[in-house]
């Protein structure tokens, strides 16, 4: 049941699967293994970052996530489900309630919580503290996961992503986004910036090196397969100077956001097929 974390210099290839229905049948496990990916992060809940967007709402119905699970696990790919959850008393018993019942139908491999714009301080509710959330939300996780691998990604400049983390030293892997991408906030990103292919990646380690995360914890990043086109630079070579970046750094676990953007360019899958057939993936 548990997927054992790679510590070889062998390459895990993922992707983080935006949209469930898509993915629910067999062909679509067949392509995505045919590219060289092994695990997919299956996203089950819209993200719900403001204060308008619903409190708790799985993408798709339990079966529907589970058939897509079954699909890809019969293709040898491994499944993790990955949740939104806010610093709220209540969303957290629905996490418990849906990612149980996604388990037990869907027999994942892993579970990931995502910490972004909708874990922060301003959708506490329900707990006095951060540090009371953070402590509930890593309790319900081990409850929910029953033994399996349970994850974490955020992006680079998130508490979580920092020394001030709460929720990142007690998850089994950390997946950092260090999404080097030409376009941030709609301002252009330059190539040799702090933020560019590279550097980013490097950035973006040394953060998730200070939240205290264990050494197997640190293996594992996010890049992106997106926004990678650059003035006089192929998009191949971004993602390939990030991926190295990446490896040069220890990282043996890579998942890219998302598969909408692999299956929408065409230079993602190069990259992709580029680094399976150079460092060869598990």
């Amino acid at each position: 049941m548990n997927a054992p974390l790679q510590c070889s210099t062998v390459l895990v290839l993922g992707a983080w699967v935006d949209d469930p229905f898509s993915a629910i049948d067999a062909a679509y496990a067949r392509r995505f293994r045919a590219l060289g990916l092994t695990e997919a992060g299956l996203m089950t809940n819209h993200m719900n970052a403001t204060r308008s967007s619903a409190s708790w709402k799985l993408r798709a119905p339990v079966a529907t996530i589970a058939k897509a699970a079954t699909a890809l696990r019969a293709e040898g790919v491994s499944v993790i489900l990955t949740c939104w959850p806010r610093p709220d008393v209540e969303q957290l018993a629905t996490l418990e309630r849906d990612m149980t019942a996604l388990v037990d139908a869907s027999q994942a491999d892993a579970i990931e919580v995502d910490c972004e714009a909708n874990w922060e301080p301003k959708f506490l509710r329900g707990f006095p503290t951060m540090e009371t959330a953070a402590a509930a939300l890593v309790a319900t996780l081990r409850r929910v996961s029953r033994g399996r691998r349970v994850e974490l990604d955020t992006y680079t400049f998130h508490r979580e992503n920092s020394d001030r983390a709460l929720v990142a030293p007690h998850v089994d892997l950390l997946l950092p986004q260090a999404y080097s991408v030409n376009e941030r906030a709609d301002k252009a990103v330059a190539w040799d910036s702090e933020l560019g292919p590279g550097r980013m990646q490097r950035v973006t380690m040394e953060r998730a090196r200070q939240t205290g995360a264990s050494a197997s914890a640190l293996t594992a990043i996010g890049l992106a397969a997106y926004e990678q086109v650059w003035p006089g630079r192929k998009p191949d070579e971004a993602m390939a100077v990030a991926l190295r970046a990446a490896r040069d750094l220890g990282v043996t676990r890579v998942r890219y956001w998302s598969s909408r953007w692999i299956w929408s360019n065409a230079y993602a899958r190069r990259a992709i097929a580029a680094a399976v057939a150079e460092t060869g993936v598990a």
